[in-house]
């Protein structure tokens, strides 16, 4: 859950958040959306579809769960919540993904 504060950053357009992958320097109000960003970069996408005959992964959740309530017709009271959430080192080693993200 987010912080009040954090909650008035994003309003008031503060972005202390940087990307530091070459050539990007996109800003992000949150940690966690530079975090899903970054992600972005090294092609990593920790929510895999629960679905048996599915393959699908995904960057984020919400993405996840529009995907099962469409493709599976599920919604997140049927089970098409959570999704099974994998390593993010496989694409990217943890010290090259923490490299990317900055505070500023």
């Amino acid at each position: 859950m987010m912080s009040l504060g954090a909650h008035h950053k994003a309003h008031q357009g503060i972005k202390p958040y940087v990307c530091m992958h070459e050539g990007c320097g996109k800003r992000y109000a949150h940690s966690g959306s530079l975090k899903e960003h970054v992600w972005k970069h090294y092609g990593v996408k920790p929510f895999k579809c629960s679905h048996s005959d599915c393959d699908r992964t995904f960057t984020q959740r919400s993405n996840y769960s529009r995907h099962m309530k469409k493709c599976h017709g599920l919604d997140n009271k049927d089970g098409g919540g959570g999704g099974t959430r994998m390593a993010a080192s496989c694409a990217g080693s943890p010290s090259e993904i923490k490299n990317e993200l900055s505070y500023m």
